[in-house]
């Protein structure tokens, strides 16, 4: 938080040296009358403001709002896991922003194109190659998830089902997931299978947005369809067999990003809304607390207060 200069005729004011500072300040004590001290507390207060309740619940948080920026520069090591088990210890102080698509969709690639590295995230052209869910803590506050990709992928069976198994425990359990983004292959045609996809997460109770990836290659149009991908992919979610929009269980359609890696377009508009997530984590943990002061307030009888 940025504050205010000190005024040049406060006595408290740094530029004088400090013999002078502790001189004045004490002439400034003298000429008030006992019990009149709210006077100079308050000409202090004007000249260093107080932080609001949004900014002292952000440092709690170990964040201040004005320091989330829509840049990713200090990535920790990743902490990878192949059971549920094995992630990291649920820190609600530290949310966790997942990835999620069907295999060789290009997740990796964007994790790279995001974070501007070049590894990583390893990137292989055999589908199915992330196959742990890999943790990595930015700037010290949050998570971006790195998870194994669904649908086609190379491997014994197995250890296939044991990938279904701890992407279904991640998404259905994990308390510190708040945003889900889910990535489609923007040079095909939409799939009946990342409907199902977005809709299974969307029933799940996640809250989800939509990347669709390597936009940099032409796609053509199937007579019938809309040319842009992101307004079929809408109606597809919105029409589809017992739609939750439809139905009117969600409200909102999920927010759709078109990005590529290769092109390098889209990671603003991305870094933008993951720090906008960031900043309503906060708010959300600083209502959350003030309504549980509040019952508590509640709870204890009026003789004991």
């Amino acid at each position: 938080m940025l504050l205010q200069p000190w005024a040049p005729w406060s006595p408290l004011s740094p530029s004088l040296p400090a013999r002078r500072r502790e001189v004045a300040s004490q002439s400034a004590w003298q000429q008030v009358p006992r019990g009149a001290g709210a006077v100079l507390v308050g000409a202090a207060a004007a000249i260093r403001p107080r932080r609001s309740n949004t900014q002292r619940q952000a440092r709690r948080h170990g964040v201040r709002l004005s320091n989330i920026k829509p840049e990713i520069r200090d990535i920790g090591d990743p902490v990878r896991a192949f059971y549920y088990s094995q992630c990291p210890p649920e820190d609600y102080q530290k949310p966790e922003i997942a990835f999620f698509g069907q295999s060789n969709v290009g997740k990796s690639s964007l994790l790279n194109f995001l974070c501007n590295r070049k590894k990583l995230s390893t990137i292989s052209k055999k589908p199915g190659h992330t196959k742990l869910i890999h943790h990595f803590l930015c700037e010290h506050s949050f998570y971006l998830v790195d998870m194994p990709g669904i649908g086609f992928a190379e491997g014994r069976g197995k250890e296939l089902k044991q990938m279904d198994k701890i992407v279904t425990a991640y998404v259905r359990h994990r308390q510190t997931l708040v945003e889900l983004f889910y990535l489609v292959d923007g040079s095909h045609h939409l799939q009946l299978f990342d409907l199902q996809g977005i809709k299974w997460l969307a029933d799940a109770g996640v809250s989800l947005s939509v990347i669709l990836t390597k936009m940099d290659t032409p796609r053509r149009s199937l007579p019938g369809h809309p040319d842009d991908l992101a307004e079929e992919l809408l109606d597809g979610l919105y029409n589809m067999t017992e739609s939750p929009w439809k139905l009117g269980h969600l409200k909102e359609m999920p927010l759709v990003f078109k990005a590529s890696a290769k092109a390098r377009t889209g990671r603003e508009a991305i870094l933008e809304h993951i720090a906008d997530i960031r900043k309503r984590v906060i708010l959300g943990e600083r209502n959350k607390k003030k309504a549980q002061k509040d019952l508590e307030k509640r709870l204890v009888p009026p003789a004991i207060r």
